[in-house]
Parts: C-alpha cells; structure tokens; sequence
C-alpha cells in the first residue's frame, strides 16, 4: 500500500494519495445530543448550534481537562483523535502516512499528535515543518524568504533561509485573530452593513440567514482573487430571496486592521523589505493581503506539497520510520531535495489535465449521496419549479427529455468519474455540465478535473448539497 500525506491545517485538513486529494476535513465538531459530528457539515451549521459547535480543539491540541464537556471526549486531543477516526472512515484509507504539520505548533503538541495519530488507523513515518517543504524549492543559495499562511485561528509568518547547502526555519510568528475564523467575521459584519444600507434587511437576525452568509465565504474569496470588483450577496428567506451588493474596496477597508497586524508581526520577523514573501494558496485568497506585504503568489498546490512532503520523506531515508517507536520531526532540508519538483511533479503532471490522465482512485466514485439516497453514475441533477432539486440515474446514451433545468451531470469514463465545464461540450456519458455556483470541496469549478470519494458538491443558488461516494460491493478491501 503506498502511503499518503496529511496536512494538518485546522481550515482545510486534506489526506492526499498519488491520485490526489482523497478526503478534505475542516477542524470542526458539532454535538447535537449523542450525535456527533466532523467537518464541512458541523462548519455549515456552526452559526446554527454555536454552543454545541467547537473548532479549537487542533489550535489548542494537548490534554489539558476540557473546562466545558465537548461530547464523551476528555480533552483536545480526544476530539482530534475522532476527527482522525472521521477521516480515516470518510477516505477509506489506513496505513503509513507522513504528516505536514503548521510551523506554529509547538514541541508539546507534536508530542501529543503523536500519541493520537498511534492510537488511529494512521501509521505516521516522518513528520515535517509545512512552510519548510512549501517554499524550500523557492530558495536560493545564501538567501532567505517569508512565508505566509492562514490557519482557522491565526495566521502565521515563517522566516527561512539557506546555510551550507540546507534550509532551515529560523523564525515564526503568528497573528491571533487573522485567521479563516476572524476574516470570515469581518467580512460578514461587511455584508451585513451592505445588506441593511440596500435593503434594511439584517440577515444576523436569524442563525439561519447568517450561516448562508458564512457558507458562502468560500465563493466570495474566490470571486474577489479572480479579478472581480465586486459580488452579490443572497440571502434565501421564506419568502423571498433578498440581495446585496459588496464591493472589493468595502471589503479592503473592513480587513485595514488585519493587515496592520500582520504587517507589524512580518516587521518584527524580517526587516529587510528586499526580502520575497511568498504566500500559500490558502493566504492569497485573503482579498489585500499580497498588496499588504507585496508578496509574491504562491503557486503549489496541496496536491504538489503532498507529493513534496513525500520526496523529502524518501530523500530523508525513513523508509523505516515509524516501526522504531519514534517519529522523526524535519525541520531542515537540504537545499537540492526538492529543486524543480515544483515544476515536474508526477503528481502535480497527473492532475495537470483531466483529459490527458483521468482521477483513478484506489477507490473511484461510484455514486452521488444526496439527502441519505445514493444515486448510481451516471446521474443528472436537475431544478423543477415545483419539487426543488431532483436527480435521475442515466443510462449508457441517455438523450431523454431532462426532469427540469438541467444542472449538473456526473459521469464515468474509464472506471473514473469526472468533471467538465460546458464550454468543453461534455455529453451525458463524458463528464458534467456545470451552472454558476457550482463548487467542489468549497472551489468554483472552472477547469476539467476528475471527482474522487468524499469530494463534496455544492449547488450555492439553491443550497444543494451533495457527495460523491464509493459504493462497496462486497469483495475484500484494503484502501
């Protein structure tokens, strides 16, 4: 079995294979009674059941006696123990993992991941510094960068540099309060404002207007990184659908005291402005954020980091990691270990094009999950004025008339399910047709990409909510 990558970061956890992304998690619980529950579905519902809702428990990671009782579990690193469980169980793989970690956690929190990912049906060999590995490639000999990143919490500034042919981390600091948790905030009080100007409308009157607001983060990110000026806010009450106007300046200025901190907290850490600052995927959706440090954006993908982490794991010699009862922690890389790879990635060439190399999971999707059916590929989603969401199960060459306005289609091609933009001309059998508003694990989808198990579809005009899965069909499976 080949191993797989976790990278732990509280606003996105992702378990990556050499395929891809096989299941993606944000650091969330949510306790209703005895039910318990992980991920995107306790963070679509957090503004719903916010005492029953937690998303510290990475942040705060160690065994310290909970103050307030989170379900069965003890302490911090029981609910990270279950949401390792959830992961295993949603992904459908167990086995030797190398894990890359926030530069932000500290020696006691590494000791008590440890101990939880031994007690999980993960086995980790090699743990590594995920700023170090992100932007070591970047490096130059006789130089140094910072890097930028944004947990749900904090964001975090990491200095590295070269010496004597390695890199190595020499500082990091973080800005409590400029993370995905804070920035969503704020820009929810922003649309707010923008709400009650237009319309007199205060979507915060109702948890369930305000959780629409919060779910459609992930959008606006992306509407304002691509170019855009300005987006339309919705909010769906009973009667009526309700909008508002944001603008990108609106939302700059809202965000001017984030950008103070973290402008002081980059002065302290590097104080040659000469100096690269090199933003992850995850920071340069920040709207400002780039023009507030004059960063560069920072293009490797968490598919390409996994593939990373897993050559310095190999570089590093563990093969045997992890059978000796210890860890090992990389905090230094040498220069050359990862040079170009950022440019030549088998893995990163694998999702290059879904044309060229479909998505092959160990497990591929064989069914789309909606409201407890699972519907068997191929399917077609469609809007009937009078029902809401309906879906159909297609046969080989389906041309009949669709069940209403056709939404989306879900193929498979090559034991592989996969995606395309209309624009390409997928027909039923090929692929799927998408309408505006469509996301797959909280991205707009506007380029061809394969579809994997766990991978989670969202239809933001009509909050539909679907996931693609892996029916078993009975034989033996080992992930």
């Amino acid at each position: 079995m080949s191993r797989a990558v976790l990278e732990l970061n509280d606003h996105q956890l992702g378990l990556y294979n050499h395929n891809g992304l096989m299941f993606s998690s944000p650091g969330y619980v949510l306790v209703s009674g005895k039910h318990v529950q992980f991920g995107q579905q306790a963070a679509e519902q957090s503004r719903l059941n916010p005492l029953g809702t937690n998303n510290e428990f990475w942040h705060r990671l160690g065994m310290t006696p909970l103050t307030r009782p989170v379900a069965h579990f003890r302490h911090y690193a029981d609910v990270a123990h279950g949401h390792l469980l959830h992961l295993a169980q949603e992904s459908g793989f167990e086995g030797e993992i190398v894990i890359a970690v926030p530069a932000s956690f500290s020696r006691e929190q590494l000791a008590v991941l440890t101990g939880v990912l031994r007690h999980s049906p993960f086995k980790p060999v090699a743990m590594m510094d995920a700023a170090l590995v992100s932007a070591s490639h970047q490096l130059a000999a006789d130089s140094e960068l910072l890097y930028v990143d944004v947990q749900l919490h904090q964001l975090s500034l990491t200095r590295l540099h070269t010496d004597g042919g390695a890199v190595r981390r020499d500082a990091v600091s973080v800005v409590p309060g400029a993370g995905w948790t804070g920035i969503s905030n704020i820009l929810v009080q922003a649309a707010t404002e923008a709400f009650v100007a237009q319309s007199r409308f205060n979507p915060q009157h109702s948890a369930a207007w305000e959780q629409q607001l919060y779910n459609q983060i992930p959008l606006w990110l992306q509407h304002f990184y691509d170019g855009n000026q300005e987006l339309i806010a919705r909010v769906q009450t009973d009667k009526n659908t309700i909008q508002a106007r944001i603008s990108l300046s609106d939302v700059l200025d809202a965000l001017e005291t984030v950008f103070q901190k973290v402008a002081q907290h980059a002065t302290r850490i590097i104080t040659d402005v000469s100096k690269p600052v090199l933003l992850s995927g995850r920071a340069a959706l920040v709207p400002g954020l780039q023009q507030c440090l004059s960063a560069i954006n920072h293009q490797v993908s968490p598919e390409q980091l996994a593939d990373l982490c897993l050559r310095a794991a190999a570089n590093a010699g563990n093969e045997s990691a992890g059978h000796s009862g210890t860890v090992p922690f990389l905090n230094v890389l040498a220069l050359d270990t990862l040079r170009h790879s950022h440019l030549k990635s088998p893995l990163s060439a694998n999702l290059a094009s879904v044309s060229q190399a479909p998505a092959v999971s160990t497990r591929s999707v064989t069914h789309l999950l909606s409201e407890g059916v699972a519907w068997p590929l191929p399917v077609e989603v469609c809007l009937q004025q009078d029902s809401g969401v309906v879906i159909r199960t297609l046969g080989p060459a389906d041309n009949s008339r669709s069940a209403g306005t056709q939404i989306l289609v879900i193929g498979r091609q090559d034991d592989a399910a996969h995606l395309l933009p209309p624009s390409e001309g997928a027909s039923v059998s090929e692929g799927i047709r998408v309408s505006e508003g469509i996301t797959v694990n909280g991205e707009a989808v506007t380029t061809a990409r394969g579809l994997l198990p766990g991978d989670r579809i969202r239809v933001g005009a009509i909050h539909a909510d679907m996931q693609c899965i892996h029916v078993h069909d009975g034989g033996a499976h080992h992930g």
